[in-house]
């Protein structure tokens, strides 16, 4: 069974993908793989605020990394009008999807770490000014639907009215119907498990679980945490592409039909990322709908089902921190998704080097809906050989995030140690959690201490991991057997390089 092209996953990434291929050649065949039910991909939980600067921190300018992975936000942001107005031309007006009209609030409140979330939110400011995009400092009795606990009020809140949120299931229902409405889109119900190479390191497919083999010109990898499987069937890749785990969140969707209207929320309201996560936040949807989400436990497996203790933490926190009446509200759902998220935290983008025919297009955590009008654009762009130009002195991304690289390291090790500890000390604050060490030096030293020997003993290297790799080792919910095995992998692949930028 034949294919110009094989897209592995059918969420965001993968059906606008084959969206803009469609866009530049009619004629293509493409297969789309993917489980019709999309259990536990990251799009199915997702809020989709349409968010550039409520995702900033501190280190957002510090290096190119993190910078680029900003100006992809940004440009993604701009793309999304254009890009539904595109998308409902070509389908039926009932399956229309509209980005909602109301903007976003974001509020500084006691809840959090004071530090990181006011250093957070300086950045947010010193972005919209840079960028000139409106904003207005506001007081929290101004935000409608916004009455927190007494132990939460915030601090300082402003409110951004270009950063806009749309409905992804919307979404996805619109992109599904142009692909199927095309007739050159074969949708696969089921999953890959093994990429096709010959011997002269071609993609020529891919196997599915059920045996089947699917012929293909090219093929494209946005499977998001599934992607690491078909990682793993190619040999030539081994220690080339940086880990995935799964970024394990829990979200909910609510009916507000039993809400006072003064509580009724119709606007993003949200925290500060923190601990590896986005904030708490709520995100208002079609009809009597709306949506409240979502944490971020990473899993070195996928796990079915959501999880009690994040749910619990979901509920419990936008209670606490956004309106303490939701719990008037009905729980439409419980989703359940997993975000790609990379050994080092950011995206892999772009052909591979050693296997031809090969794109990647996974790593993104929560960015991956977000940008996928743009990801989509510049894959379609490098597969027909057109020239993208690097804007604003800003490497491209598909050169600087390639999917085959060591992992890049931003900060140096004593620096990822000491943020991890930070980032432990500001999840216990916002859970007003108490803890008594019985030593005699200070909390923060004797927590970066203890930090340090668990990932020295269970890791055995002394490389620059982001926060949220760390986590799951120093507390204790994996032993850190794969991410030992894959950096002594990468060692070998690409010693002595590393991707370091920091003196």
């Amino acid at each position: 069974m034949g294919f110009d092209h094989i897209i592995v996953g059918n969420s965001a990434l993968g059906l606008s993908s084959a969206y803009r291929i469609l866009l530049r050649d009619e004629n293509a065949r493409i297969a789309v793989i993917g489980p019709k039910a999309r259990t536990g991909a990251a799009t199915t939980a997702a809020g989709a605020m349409l968010g550039v600067y409520g995702e900033l921190s501190e280190d957002h300018t510090t290096n190119v990394y993190t910078q680029t992975h900003f100006e992809m936000a940004y440009d993604a942001g701009h793309m999304w009008p254009q890009f539904v107005d595109d998308l409902n031309k070509e389908i039926p007006e009932n399956l229309h999807t509209n980005i909602h009209p109301n903007g976003t609030y974001i509020v500084v409140n006691s809840r959090g770490s004071y530090d990181h979330d006011v250093t957070s939110f300086n950045a947010m400011i010193k972005a919209l000014k840079e960028k000139d995009e409106p904003y207005d400092e506001v007081q929290s009795g101004d935000i409608p639907g916004f009455n927190p606990e007494d132990d939460s009020l915030p601090h300082r809140a402003i409110y951004i009215p270009g950063e806009k949120s749309i409905n992804p299931a919307a979404v996805l229902g619109a992109l599904d119907a142009f692909l199927q409405q095309s007739g050159r889109v074969e949708f696969i119900d089921e999953k890959a498990s093994t990429l096709m190479v010959d011997s002269e390191s071609n993609v020529t497919g891919v196997e599915l679980n059920d045996g089947r083999i699917l012929e293909g010109g090219t093929v494209v990898v946005a499977a998001g945490v599934g992607s690491q499987k078909l990682v793993d069937s190619v040999p030539a890749l081994d220690g080339r592409v940086p880990l995935l785990y799964a970024g394990d969140g829990t979200s909910f969707s609510m009916s507000q039909g039993t809400l006072h209207p003064t509580q009724r929320i119709e606007h993003v309201i949200r925290t500060p990322n923190r601990a590896g996560a986005c904030g708490i936040h709520v995100v208002p949807q079609a009809g009597d709908q709306f949506y409240i989400g979502a944490g971020n436990m990473l899993q070195e497996n996928l796990l079915p089902g959501a999880s009690a203790e994040s749910a619990t933490w979901v509920i419990g926190s936008t209670m606490h921190e956004i309106n303490k009446r939701i719990g008037d509200a009905r729980i439409l759902s419980i989703n359940q998704g997993n975000r790609p998220i990379s050994a080092d935290g950011f995206p892999m983008l772009g052909p591979s080097d050693s296997v031809k025919g090969l794109w990647m297009l996974s790593g993104t955590g929560r960015d991956g809906f977000h940008c996928s009008p743009l990801i989509s654009k510049w894959l379609v762009d490098d597969m027909f050989g057109d020239k993208v130009e690097k804007e604003g002195g800003v490497p491209h991304a598909f050169d600087l995030f390639r999917p085959e690289r060591p992992i890049i390291e931003t900060v140096t090790y004593e620096e990822s140690i000491d943020r991890a500890a930070r980032e432990i000390k500001r999840a216990l604050h916002e859970t007003r959690g108490k803890l008594t060490t019985g030593l005699d030096v200070p909390f923060p030293e004797w927590l970066r201490n203890d930090i340090r020997s668990i990932m020295e003993d269970k890791l055995q290297s002394t490389r620059a991991l982001t926060t949220a790799m760390m986590l799951p080792i120093v507390c204790r919910r994996t032993n850190g057997a794969v991410l030992r095995n894959y950096l002594a992998n990468m060692e070998k692949a690409f010693a002595p390089v590393a991707k370091k930028i920091f003196s």
